[in-house]
C-alpha cells in the first residue's frame, strides 16, 4: 500500500472546488501560497492519508526552485492535524490513517506566512465514490501496427455507475515507478469521463507502449470531480500553448484556496479528495 500512497505524493494534483471558483493568474508578480493538497481514500479499506506541499509562487518563467513554506498549521475538517516532515521542509502529512465515515465534504485550513504576512486559506472538496476495478489481465500483441507495437499490454475491467456523470484519473505504475506524463491522451496517466460510456462495463488497455516480461504493473483508478477533469485539461493546454519564451499564459487557472485575510490573495493550486481502487499484475513469460 505504501507504493500507492507514494503515487499520489509524486503526481501534482489540482482540483477546482465544486462550490467555489477562484480565478488566479499564474503570471502574477505578487507572491502567493501554492498548495498541492491530496486526501486519498482506499476504496477497500476506507482509510485515507493526506499529504500537502506548500511553496511560495514565483514568476511564470522563473526556472529556480520555489521557496518552501515551513512552520505552517494545516488541518483537515478542523480536527485532523498534519505534521511537517523534519527532513523535507514544506511537506506536511498525517501520521495516522484517516477513517472514512460517509462524509461528503472535506475541508482544509492552512495558516502560514508569506513574506512576513500571516495568512489563512480554506478550501473544500467533495468525496466521490469510485467503482472497484473488477479484474486486471494482460495479453501479447503479436503484430505491430501504426498505433501499437508488438509486445505485452495490460487491460482492466470495471463497471461505470449508471445515471450519473463520472470523471476519472487512471495512473499506471511499472515496478513501483510512476510513468506520469501530463497529457490527456497518454495511457500511462489519463483523465476521462463517462459521457459516451455511462453505465457500461469498460474493458480497455492502460499502456500505449509494451511492457517488459517480469515487470509488475499496478493500475490505480481514482474518482475525480468535473472541475478536476477540466483543470487537468486546461493545465495541459496551458503548457502546450505557452512554449515560446515571453509568451503570456492564454488563460488563468482556477483554484479553490480562498484567502481569509485581505492583505493576501487567494492561493494557487487546489485541495483534492480522491477515492481510488487499484490492482496489480506481473507480466510472466
Amino acid at each position: 500500500m505504501k507504493n500507492i500512497i507514494n503515487l499520489f505524493m509524486i503526481i501534482s494534483l489540482f482540483l477546482l472546488s465544486c462550490e467555489t471558483e477562484v480565478k488566479v493568474n499564474i503570471d502574477d508578480a505578487n507572491p502567493r501560497l501554492v498548495s498541492e493538497s491530496y486526501l486519498n481514500f482506499d476504496s477497500e479499506t476506507n482509510m485515507g492519508y493526506a499529504s500537502i506541499f506548500l511553496t511560495k509562487s514565483s514568476q511564470y518563467y522563473d526556472e529556480s526552485d520555489p521557496s518552501r513554506i515551513s512552520n505552517a498549521t494545516v488541518t483537515i475538517n478542523d480536527n485532523i492535524l498534519l505534521f511537517e516532515d523534519p527532513d523535507s521542509a514544506g511537506f506536511y502529512s498525517t501520521d495516522q490513517p484517516i477513517f472514512y465515515n460517509d462524509q461528503l465534504i472535506f475541508k482544509i485550513n492552512i495558516l502560514a506566512e508569506i513574506d512576513g504576512d500571516a495568512g489563512s486559506w480554506t478550501a473544500t472538496d467533495n468525496f466521490i465514490e469510485v467503482p472497484l476495478i473488477d479484474s486486471i489481465y494482460y495479453y501479447y500483441e503479436e503484430t505491430s501496427s501504426t498505433f501499437q507495437e508488438e509486445g505485452y499490454y495490460v487491460k482492466i475491467i470495471f463497471n461505470d455507475p449508471p445515471s450519473q456523470e463520472n470523471y476519472y484519473c487512471l495512473d499506471v505504475l511499472v515496478d513501483s515507478e510512476d510513468l506520469f506524463t501530463l497529457n490527456p491522451g497518454t495511457k500511462w496517466s489519463s483523465i476521462f469521463q463517462d459521457r459516451y460510456i455511462n453505465g457500461q462495463e469498460l474493458n480497455f488497455i492502460v499502456n500505449d507502449e509494451p511492457i517488459d516480461i517480469g515487470s509488475e504493473v499496478t493500475v490505480v483508478l481514482s474518482s475525480i470531480s468535473e472541475q478536476t477533469y477540466f483543470y487537468y485539461f486546461n493545465l495541459y493546454t496551458l503548457m502546450t500553448e505557452t512554449q515560446d519564451i515571453g509568451a503570456a499564459p492564454p488563460f488563468p487557472l482556477n483554484g479553490n484556496l480562498i484567502s481569509n485575510v485581505s492583505q493576501l490573495e487567494n492561493g494557487l493550486g487546489n485541495f483534492q479528495v480522491r477515492n481510488y481502487s487499484y490492482k496489480s499484475i506481473q507480466i510472466l513469460n
